[in-house]
């Protein structure tokens, strides 16, 4: 838990695979949001997850770098990453 102006978050780390599989699976990012995102919960991310979730789209799926870039703020948006 932390503490952000006198109101208490649940603090979830997101790492690159499971960030992908939310912009693969555009179901899944629906499902998740469903089940997952609660005004309480805050989720974030470190730097490198963002630099293997755009290495595997371009790499793995063959998606372009600037529709991977896009994917990326989509699901960051989406989930409200921190």
């Amino acid at each position: 838990m932390i503490e952000i102006k006198g109101i208490e978050y649940e603090k979830i780390g997101m790492d690159s695979s499971a960030l992908i599989c939310l912009a693969v699976h555009s179901y899944s990012l629906w499902a998740f949001k469903k089940e997952f995102c609660t005004p309480i919960r805050k989720f974030y991310f470190s730097v490198e997850s963002k630099a293997e979730f755009i290495g595997v789209l371009i790499n793995k799926y063959a998606i372009s770098p600037e529709d991977a870039r896009s994917l990326w703020e989509v699901v960051s948006n989406e989930i409200s990453l921190t």
